[in-house]
């Protein structure tokens, strides 16, 4: 087929979380997303979602001065700061909680090619609340 928009491959690196907090607290983290080609990828990558044991919890991430970058070339990276509060709406106490990390822009449908390997623009992390 017409090749032309160019297929990728998102791939998400570190966002690693404290193995534990307290419920009120700001969690801040961090990670790359990286494009491994093997063409470039248009479209937002400056976006994470989240969610918090099979809740969506976009609404409680703060990101820290993030550009807004609409292309990643091949092998280049953008590292990604969040602030996640740890709140009762979304967070058990006394147990592990589960969070699932993605690049927003992945469910964009007007995204031109596809990514090529799509288990590694998904994180799993868990972090127990006190």
């Amino acid at each position: 087929g017409n090749n032309s928009g160019g297929n990728y491959d998102l791939e998400l690196v570190g966002f690693e979380l404290p193995s534990n907090a307290a419920m009120g607290d700001q969690v801040l983290f961090s990670g790359t997303i990286r494009n491994n080609g093997p063409a470039t990828y248009v479209g937002s990558v400056s976006e994470i979602s989240l969610a918090v044991n099979g809740e969506y919890g976009i609404a409680d991430i703060a990101f820290e001065h993030q550009p807004n970058i609409t292309q990643l070339q091949v092998n280049e990276e953008l590292t990604v700061t969040m602030q996640m509060q740890v709140s009762n709406d979304l967070f058990r106490t006394a147990n592990q909680n589960i969070i699932i990390i993605w690049p927003t822009s992945i469910e964009d449908p007007t995204i031109e090619g596809e990514d090529l390997d799509a288990t590694n623009n998904v994180l799993k992390r868990d972090i127990y609340v006190d």
